[in-house]
């Protein structure tokens, strides 16, 4: 007996829609630094790890490595699909479209690109700074 490929798929991807918020929060974690009166700098979540050490180093490479890959590409790979869902529905490609169901069945068929605005705002929701003085490592 030979598995349905696409509900495989399907199991897998609804798998990462679950996990999306918290792959987010996670791969941000070494991003986000506060400056020390000493002027030393430590993530906002680990105040013991100071920015630009060893720690940070393997913590920012397996946190980009999550947001690169798990999240942005699972980003990509939604978007694709909700554009190609009615084309593959058009060409009777109705597994491809069960693959993808986590993302249409919220909408109405007029609506339901509006998927990658709650992707983003489930990013979003994570990725913003709630105290003052924190700013995004690397980019400030």
């Amino acid at each position: 007996m030979i598995p349905d490929l696409h509900k495989i798929a399907a199991m897998i991807l609804c798998t990462c829609e679950v996990g999306f918020s918290t792959m987010s929060a996670t791969a941000l974690i070494p991003l986000t630094c506060y400056t020390h009166p000493n002027k030393l700098q430590s993530l906002l979540k680990y105040p013991n790890v100071i920015c630009g050490s060893d720690t940070h180093g393997a913590m920012l490479a397996v946190g980009l490595c999550l947001l690169i890959i798990g999240v942005f590409g699972f980003l990509t790979l939604c978007t694709y699909a909700a554009y190609m869902v009615p084309t593959w529905s058009a060409c009777d490609q109705h597994g491809r479209v069960r693959a993808f169901r986590f993302l249409v069945f919220r909408f109405r068929l007029e609506t339901w690109p509006l998927f990658f605005f709650v992707m983003i705002s489930a990013f979003s929701g994570k990725s913003s700074p709630r105290r003052g003085s924190v700013w995004v490592w690397g980019f400030c």
